[in-house]
């Protein structure tokens, strides 16, 4: 891992598009081994309600003119994209000292990629009119969709590349939700088109009445219950179902939740989001983030962010979770068939150590998805992904849907199996 030789040239810009106050910062990043561009800063995207989301985008090391553009969203609902940046696939690490590290493994050595605060108030985004969080998938994929139209007229050097839509966890929803929404929206005349190419959920939540039904296989299947509790389960689910259907949000979290209070009661704390380790009693999410709260927390860095005074970062918004709460259960997945039939790929990936949306449910979901290509997507022969002489994971494929299955990784995929991430996203 190589320092940063810091920072850089700043540049703070102001102008007007359509009415709406852009401010944008703009940072040439050194390391031992690459020069990185990076922009920071935020696009007005609901004039009504003052809702402004975050974003920070990184250059392809490698490219950059050519190499494929990605939108990162991080889930939640209501979590920070930087907690992308700075433990997964970003370009660099935070060191105890507060000084930063580069990722040898980071997406950006391929892709040019853009990280977003959504839905608003998550991260750095605000808003000032509690009317303006986000209810529905509808209203994330339509604000994500005017930053990314805003983006490209400031930046056009970007606008005709390869574009890719990624997102992991709840954002299951937020992925298929923002394609289908940018399809529809090349369709009307006039309107600069977004070269959409493909999207990707990595350990997701993307179809909720299926995938709660794996909880209890994949946590039996890892040794962390035994029978009678998977009986319990499946039990449990049946119920699950039921409720889902009804359109009863809270029954439908009540009977759905408790399979998970079940199955933790049995399992003792194990971390969900790689079932081979412990969960520590004072860490909520398994991992301590306390480096990236005091990172950005720092004047000077959020001076070259471009971070407003009045607004906090947080790693978490409990606001934004309620807002979209009532979101949890429903599911963007009969979008997913009508962006394979137009040619648009898509990509299912989940690390096969993760438990909360875990490889069981996510196959399930994907083979039960009705398509023309559903009866030879089934039929596939399932392949080896290889690292070098490694082998990486396995996957399946027909007709641009794939389903990659990623060994020895937790929920955040690629991630875990880093020497495979920059191939991988290529």
């Amino acid at each position: 891992m190589n320092d940063f030789r810091t920072l850089f040239t700043k540049n703070n810009l102001f102008y007007s598009s359509t009415k709406k106050k852009v401010s944008v910062t703009s940072m040439t990043i050194k390391t031992d081994t690459a020069t990185t561009t990076s922009y920071s800063g935020y696009f007005n995207v609901n004039e009504t309600t003052n809702a402004n989301l975050f974003y920070w985008f990184f250059e392809a090391q490698t490219n950059a003119s050519t190499a494929p553009f990605v939108i990162w969203l991080t889930g939640g609902p209501g979590c920070s994209s930087e907690m992308a940046i700075f433990y997964e696939n970003g370009p660099f690490k935070i060191n105890e000292d507060l000084s930063l590290a580069s990722n040898p493994y980071s997406w950006n050595l391929v892709s040019n990629i853009l990280y977003v605060d959504s839905p608003v108030g998550t991260g750095f985004s605000y808003v000032e009119d509690p009317s303006g969080y986000s209810t529905n998938e509808v209203e994330v994929a339509s604000n994500l969709y005017s930053l990314l139209t805003q983006f490209f007229e400031k930046y056009p050097q970007y606008a005709g590349l390869p574009f890719f839509v990624f997102g992991e966890s709840y954002a299951g929803h937020y992925v298929p939700a923002l394609s289908y929404y940018i399809f529809e929206q090349n369709k009307v005349s006039g309107v600069k088109k977004i070269n959409l190419k493909g999207l990707a959920t990595g350990n997701a939540m993307v179809y909720p009445k299926v995938q709660y039904g794996s909880l209890g296989l994949m946590a039996y299947s890892h040794g962390l219950i035994d029978e009678l509790v998977l009986k319990e389960t499946d039990g449990l689910y049946s119920a699950c179902v039921q409720a889902i259907d009804s359109g009863n949000y809270n029954q439908s979290s009540e009977i759905c939740n408790s399979i998970i209070d079940t199955i933790s009661a049995a399992a003792g704390p194990f971390n969900v989001y790689d079932v081979t380790k412990t969960c520590p009693s004072d860490l909520p999410l398994c991992y301590n983030f306390t480096l990236a709260q005091v990172y950005l927390d720092q004047p000077s860095v959020r001076q070259s962010l471009g971070i407003p005074s009045n607004v906090q970062w947080s790693m978490c918004s409990g606001t934004v979770y309620q807002d979209i709460i009532g979101d949890w259960f429903d599911t963007e997945v009969e979008h997913i068939p009508t962006l394979l039939e137009a040619g648009i790929d898509v990509l299912v990936y989940n690390g096969n150590l993760g438990w909360i949306c875990n490889f069981i449910g996510s196959e399930q979901w994907v083979r039960d998805m009705k398509w023309k290509g559903q009866s030879q997507f089934n039929k596939s022969q399932r392949q080896i992904f290889w690292n070098g002489p490694t082998i990486a994971g396995w996957f399946n494929t027909y007709g641009g849907l794939t389903f990659m299955n990623i060994q020895n990784a937790g929920i955040d995929g690629l991630n875990y199996s880093t020497a495979s991430a920059p191939e991988f996203i290529q």
